[in-house]
């Protein structure tokens, strides 16, 4: 039991040290006069990339940060793309760096929060519209159950009802990225033919392995006190010397990109000389008895 503890802490505690780091990556931001800066930009995640965009024009420079209020988007090259809105434009709550999934007759975004996830759609007015997946409480002979309500559906059916194809597929689909984009764009297809969606969504693999070899040095040496004498006439018999050799080996990280681009396991495995040592020092010990 406890050296599970102690690896659910050693978990817990790796991963806090994973997401403090910054992970600056190649993109650009949209600022309110609507030009395009390029530069870097701090990979973060979900929840962290709802709130704030750190920015730096190139390595050498201070990060900048900016806040939804200050830019209009920013994005990943070839990754994804954050835009600046309000939840409600009526309403005086600060605006959120939403992910924006797809775009076309209709708009799919996504964020984290405290709360959880969530997903909005724009079906062309301008308007967000929650997608909930709220959870229900039920209780069938003294045993509770919990059902998902999926209002969302009822939703989807009515944004998509020019389509009755995709109007009627959304009642089996589930409330994730992958589903959202595929039934978005099956009903731009269907219903718009002077102009192409577009998918900001990045396509990720499954699953990511990386491998590589691993070449090194190990220095193996034996300090001890000065006025320790056993020990000292110990070691000057084994004839021991600071030795160097070198090491060998090959490593493998593995994530699942899906679930969080930026954690992994990693595996590594060396090959390389160990030394052993012998002594002949003896350590001897007596008494006295006196009798009467």
């Amino acid at each position: 039991m406890k050296k599970l503890l102690l690896l659910f802490l050693l978990f817990i505690f790796s991963g806090a040290s994973l997401f403090s780091q910054t992970d600056f990556r190649p993109g650009y931001v949209i600022n309110t006069e609507n030009d395009t800066i390029s530069g870097l930009i701090d990979y973060k995640g979900n929840k962290a990339s709802a709130e704030i965009c750190l920015f730096k024009h190139n390595s050498g420079t201070d990060a900048i940060r900016y806040t939804p209020a200050d830019i209009k988007s920013y994005r990943f090259i070839d990754g994804k793309y954050y835009v600046s809105k309000k939840l409600n434009a009526e309403d005086e709550e600060a605006p959120l760096f939403l992910e924006f999934l797809i775009e076309g007759m209709v708009d799919v975004y996504y964020y984290r929060s405290n709360t959880g996830e969530h997903y909005l759609i724009d079906k062309g007015d301008g308007k967000f519209m929650l997608l909930d997946d709220e959870e229900k409480e039920v209780v069938v002979d003294d045993i509770q159950y919990v059902r998902a309500n999926k209002p969302y559906v009822g939703i989807l059916k009515y944004v998509f009802k020019d389509s009755p194809t995709v109007s009627k597929d959304v009642e089996r689909i589930s409330l994730d990225h992958k589903s959202l984009i595929r039934v978005a764009k099956d009903y731009h297809a269907e219903v718009c033919s002077d102009r192409d969606c577009i998918i900001y969504e990045k396509n990720l693999p499954i699953v990511r392995i990386t491998v590589g070899f691993l070449l090194g040095l190990n220095v193996n040496s034996i300090i001890y006190r000065d006025d320790a004498v056993q020990p000292q006439i110990m070691f000057e018999t084994t004839g021991f010397d600071k030795s160097v050799f070198p090491s060998a080996g090959i490593f493998a990280k593995v994530g699942i990109p899906t679930l969080n681009e930026r954690m992994y396991l990693h595996y590594s495995g060396s090959l390389g000389k160990s030394f052993s040592m012998i002594s002949d020092y003896q350590s001897y010990s007596g008494h006295n008895s006196t009798g009467s």
